[in-house]
């Protein structure tokens, strides 16, 4: 990990007061040598960042530092064509006009050259880095933490659309987080700052739109889907020689997928299950290892560690995290694992729904061609909940506001409004909640996402909307290791892979079959007592949530929530299973609260 903050024609004093922060918030992160903070020499450009101890980062170099150029990054990428260790900051340095279309993975990257003088950013082209930036006294400043950003603001001022659409979408999307004053660098991004420019340009060097450039394939077929896992294993293998790989094993289709990769280019792994979910997922992980005889380790956080470090554990989430993870992603943070010796690469699963269709109601395929109303009104049904009123009618309307505005921003491209379901979660959900879950294992581990990479979003748009419910790219990739693709899943089976048939398989599964089995399995929830379970720690500390932030009467995150609903849902004498359907609101609520509380 590598901490920094970047600005442009700052004095000597905003520099020391930017040098102090960052060493300030470095002291969050444990993982990080607080000392010796590295800093630009004099000139138009200032970077100053804090990286991981030299005793876990390996043969990563976070720095590259000439006397005509200086080049620093944070992230983990590779280099699509193989030929570099994109890890290294000397070789991003060689490469610097080729690196938008080589490399993959989530990552930021700065380069300096003083003599011209010059200062440029790159994100990668999802945009699921979290580069934040703000004005400070009419300077632009940039930063991977929105913390460190709002404190050289001294602005800790609420962002209503930022609040809103964390309470009825589930994340801050857009440009917007919970600081007023803090904004997010867009995806695909080449900002450049130069002499004349006190600004930078901010380009595009990747463009949500260039997805529609594709003539839709009406199927996967073998070829092509060895074609595509040749692509991917390619990827994995660019890391092998330097760095160690972990693969998580669950009961999952996008997990499976990442093994499909693993086990046909022969790569070294290891293997590891989470115990925080459903016990089916470590059944079947279980299950799997034996099968393929892979060695499995499984993480078994301790519950108690929950109520024992509460304070501890929130604070550390808040702060790191700049109130943007929410508290039901806690257990990712609970200690029980040895700290590696040195950081590995950690694959994860996100982006696997945008091969196989992330909001799956039929009605979308009745939208009409030209209904831009039509088209806004289902976006909004699927993505955004006041459950049950305990989000105002005021926010709503703020949230709804952001999903009329995005719609009618895209239509001006002239994509197709089947195609928006799947772009919204591309570009919206993929970016921002996915960025920050992506965030949230970065102190101690470096995070790759396959299917977020560009051969794999690009195959996924290659298909028809109407192909992606039958998951053929999970169903073809798979099938090249017969073996795997055998095994069965936690939960549903594969769809039929028939062409027309899908869609009706899957609109009797959702409409017919799971709602006759959701009350057993919310049930099941509460009782699974075998794994770590969130719904049950939550619940236990209900109270704790409730008194925290009931206590706060006079905060303004009131105007967002209906205090007496709320209090209805959170009391000790509520149903355990209405209590359970509200969990994950329950998380961002007190997330919320706590973040207000920790603000410096």
């Amino acid at each position: 990990m590598n901490l920094y903050v970047a600005g442009w024609g700052l004095s000597e004093q905003e520099q020391a007061i930017a040098l102090h922060c960052l060493q300030e918030i470095a002291q969050d992160y444990p993982s990080l040598d607080a000392e010796p903070v590295w800093r630009t020499p004099a000139g138009r450009a200032f970077v100053a960042c804090v990286q991981s101890s030299s005793d876990v980062r390996g043969s990563r170099q976070y720095l590259h530092q000439q006397p005509n150029e200086i080049v620093l990054f944070d992230g983990c990428m590779v280099d699509a064509e193989g030929r570099i260790n994109a890890m290294r900051s000397e070789n991003l340095a060689a490469h610097w006009d080729s690196l938008p279309e080589r490399l993959e993975g989530c990552f930021s990257i700065l380069r300096i050259r003083p003599e011209i003088p010059e200062m440029e950013l790159l994100t990668d082209y999802l945009g699921m880095t979290q580069v934040f930036y703000a004005s400070v006294d009419g300077k632009l400043m940039i930063s991977n933490s929105a913390r460190l950003l709002a404190r050289l603001c001294k602005d800790s001022t609420l962002d209503p659309l930022g609040i809103s659409l964390t309470l009825s979408l589930g994340w801050a999307s857009g440009d917007r987080t919970l600081n007023r004053a803090v904004q997010i660098v867009p995806s695909g991004a080449h900002w450049r700052w130069t002499a004349n420019r006190p600004t930078p340009a901010q380009l595009q060097y990747y463009s949500p739109t260039d997805l529609f450039r594709y003539r839709k394939k009406k199927k996967v077929g073998r070829s092509e889907a060895r074609e595509l896992s040749d692509r991917m294993v390619a990827l994995l293998r660019a890391f092998e020689n330097d760095y160690k790989i972990q693969c998580p094993l669950t009961g999952g289709r996008d997990t499976r997928l990442m093994l499909s990769f693993i086990l046909r280019g022969k790569l070294s792994a290891d293997y590891y299950t989470d115990a925080t979910t459903h016990e089916s997922d470590v059944n079947t992980a279980v299950a799997i290892a034996e099968r393929l005889h892979l060695p499995l380790r499984i993480h078994r956080p301790d519950p108690d560690i929950f109520s024992s470090q509460w304070d501890k554990l929130i604070c550390r989430l808040v702060r790191q995290h700049d109130g943007l993870l929410s508290l039901y992603q806690i257990a990712d943070l609970l200690p029980g694992e040895r700290t590696p010796p040195e950081i590995p690469i950690r694959l994860l699963g996100i982006g696997g729904g945008i091969a196989r269709r992330a909001y799956r109601d039929p009605r979308v395929f009745f939208l009409k061609k030209n209904d831009l109303n039509g088209a806004t009104l289902w976006l909004e049904r699927q993505t955004l909940y006041s459950y049950s009123g305990l989000v105002k009618e005021s926010a709503m309307t703020l949230a709804r506001q952001f999903v009329r505005d995005w719609v009618a921003k895209w239509a001006d491209t002239g994509y197709s409004f089947s195609e928006m379901p799947d772009f919204f979660h591309t570009f919206e959900k993929i970016r921002r909640w996915g960025g920050v879950d992506y965030r949230k294992v970065q102190e101690s581990h470096d995070v790759f996402s396959p299917l977020c990479t560009r051969p794999f979003v690009e195959a996924a748009f290659h298909l028809p909307v109407w192909n992606r419910y039958a998951e053929p790219l999970h169903y073809q990739l798979t099938r090249l290791i017969p073996e795997l693709h055998a095994m069965p899943f936690g939960k549903d089976p594969w769809l039929t892979q028939l062409s027309g048939l899908a869609f009706p398989h899957l609109v009797i599964r959702k409409k017919v079959i799971q709602p006759l089995t959701r009350k057993l399995r919310c049930a099941k929830q509460i009782q699974t007592g075998t794994f770590f379970n969130i719904h049950r720690m939550i619940v236990g500390e209900s109270q704790r949530i409730r008194t925290f932030c009931m206590d706060n009467t006079s905060s303004p995150l009131w105007d967002f929530l209906d205090r007496r609903r709320f209090e209805e849902i959170i009391k000790p004498d509520t149903d355990a299973n209405t209590r359970t359907a509200y969990t994950d609101m329950l998380c961002r609520i007190a997330t919320l609260f706590y973040y207000e509380a920790f603000q410096d």
